[in-house]
């Protein structure tokens, strides 16, 4: 089973890679299209209820073999993956569950294009040189570039411009272009083309149903199980041990969070 699908795997690595990295209108509406087909191939591998018997049979046989700690997980993980995909679930409650797989596909690709839209969209200019302290010379002569390309310097100002993806985003110590770009995630959530506000809360629904379908009250409850923490308290409790001891020092920490 764990050799199936190899082919698929190494297209998927290819063109995956792409659409992060450079990606293009062709590309997304690839993406768009084959998303939703992946999420319903996964679904008929982890619920296919033939499939699943098997491997539930090799599990709940598991303390009559001898076997090797390595098998022993493998074995664990492969029926728990099932399980938590649905595999166990009822006729009915694996219908929803494709379907709520289905449209969070869509959801995600959407999510996507509408913020590498407004990340393309959004530009920083800046007129004050002193605004550019720290910035990498290289970087202030590619961000004259990009102001003069847009036709920013006809102003006469001879500003910089710089996109949200960009070294300036990150680099410069002064306040104001701080908060510059740090409007990035704004222009997402005012309406528009790139507004992201209804997928949010739509993923966030469906989270939760998919979570209660499969018995757990939250999404976080679903998801922490297979990590560390196991629950959101365990999450708190880690959080806690750190915040503490932390917050007793506030002047030690002081001079760390000065620009």
């Amino acid at each position: 089973m764990e050799r199936s699908g190899q082919f698929l795997d190494r297209v998927g690595s290819v063109f995956f890679n792409l659409t992060g990295a450079e990606t293009n209108p062709k590309l997304q509406a690839v993406n768009r299209e084959v998303m939703p087909l992946m999420a319903a191939h996964r679904d008929d591998i982890q619920l296919n209820l033939r499939l699943f018997q098997r491997v539930k049979a090799v599990w709940e046989a598991r303390a009559g073999r001898a076997l090797a700690p390595d098998q022993a997980r493998l074995l664990e993980r492969t029926y728990k993956g099932f399980v938590r995909a649905g595999a166990a679930l009822k006729p009915d409650q694996q219908v929803r569950m494709r379907a709520i797989n289905a449209e969070q596909s869509k959801l995600g690709v959407d999510f996507g294009d509408r913020l590498l839209k407004a990340t393309k969209a959004f530009r920083m200019v800046v007129e004050n040189p002193a605004e550019l302290a720290g910035l990498p010379e290289g970087a202030r002569m590619a961000a004259a570039a990009a102001a003069k390309q847009a036709g920013q310097e006809a102003s006469g100002s001879s500003p910089w411009m710089a996109p949200a993806s960009g070294p300036s985003s990150n680099t410069p110590r002064t306040a104001s272009c701080a908060g510059d770009s740090s409007r990035l995630p704004g222009r997402c959530n005012q309406g528009g083309d790139t507004d992201t506000n209804a997928i949010v809360s739509r993923v966030a629904a469906l989270r939760v149903e998919k979570a209660q379908l499969l018995g757990y009250r939250t999404w976080a409850d679903y998801v922490l199980e297979e990590n560390m923490a196991k629950d959101p308290k365990g999450v708190y409790g880690l959080l806690d041990q750190i915040w503490k001891p932390r917050w007793r020092s506030p002047r030690r920490s002081a001079p760390s969070c000065r620009p």
